[in-house]
């Protein structure tokens, strides 16, 4: 089962709505720890020692960062990145199935960004949770050499 940690901004109802469908799960938040207003470095830092995923709503610093840290060489156990504009019970769903579904070895040195939305190749919608590598690339991106020909990749 996962580790989680939520940073300081993170939306109090879902942690709630987490601890209440999920009495077991093992997450803290940043406040209960002593690392209030930390800088977000030295947050996954400590996310890294104590082997937990962050979960946040900072999508301007916080990806980066995490992006830094698996450049460097260094520890990244996982990063959740929840829309803070998603209604809340699909939040703790998307979360919860993410806990469920993934190892935390399957988790190191990956954003995960909730909820994911795209079109996919024949313009069908696609929604859920999709774990991004950190080495930004995209799952549903064609190849390097397709995007170049104007030929799209995969079967059609």
């Amino acid at each position: 089962m996962i580790k989680l940690v939520s940073d300081e901004n993170f939306d109090g109802d879902i942690l709630r709505g987490l601890y209440r469908r999920r009495p077991d799960l093992d997450v803290v938040r940043v406040q209960d720890i002593g690392l209030n207003s930390t800088p977000d470095p030295d947050i996954l830092a400590w996310a890294a020692i104590e082997g937990r995923i962050l979960l946040t709503h900072d999508r301007d610093t916080m990806p980066k960062f995490a992006f830094d840290r698996v450049r460097a060489g260094q520890a990244m156990p996982g990063l959740f990145l929840v829309n803070d504009l998603m209604p809340i019970g699909q939040a703790i769903d998307e979360i919860l199935l993410a806990g469920d579904c993934l190892a935390p070895e399957e988790c190191k040195n990956y954003v995960g960004f909730f909820p994911y939305e795209a079109l996919s190749r024949r313009g069908r919608k696609s929604a859920g949770c999709v774990i991004a590598p950190a080495r930004f690339t995209h799952p549903t991106s064609p190849p390097a050499d397709a995007r170049r020909s104007g030929r799209a990749a995969g079967p059609q």
